[in-house]
């Protein structure tokens, strides 16, 4: 039987190995319980690690109430200027209707102007010697009408 060179061929060579091992985990384990009891006597890591995240925390929430206000602010001018451009459209409105008004008022007066010549032109382009029915609308002199 071939024999592998990584494992050891004596039963006692097995039993060093293993316990030097064992050992080295005894060791290892010993060396972190020590470390942690030294920490938790002395008390200035886990300290530290609570100020941080709390020194933190207040700066952030300095920084959020900061910004928080600077928001009011730009919003109340914000509101301030939508109150005024509201203002100034009322005014624009209200000048437009006006103009609407005095343009239907200037259309109304060209029509009735329209009206009034269309009449001047009929009454220029009609001819004064006849009359509606169609006969002269002026005696001519030598005709004379009979008298009944």
């Amino acid at each position: 039987m071939p024999s592998d060179p990584t494992l050891p061929e004596e039963p006692e060579e097995l039993a060093e190995d293993l316990s030097i091992g064992l050992k080295l985990v005894d060791e290892a384990s010993e060396d972190e319980a020590s470390s942690s009891e030294s920490e938790s006597s002395t008390g200035t890591d886990s300290t530290d690690r609570r100020r941080l995240p709390v020194w933190l925390f207040v700066v952030v929430l300095i920084l959020f109430f900061v910004v928080i206000g600077w928001q009011a602010q730009v919003a109340s001018e914000l509101e301030a200027e939508v109150a005024g451009l509201e203002t100034q459209l009322e005014r624009t409105n209200a000048l437009l209707d006006a103009h609407r008004t005095h343009l239907s008022d200037i259309r109304g007066g060209v029509q009735e102007l329209s009206q009034s010549l269309q009449g001047l032109r009929i009454l220029v382009d009609s001819d004064p010697t006849i009359d509606a029915a169609g006969g002269p609308a002026v005696g001519v002199p030598g005709d004379v009408e009979p008298t009944r």
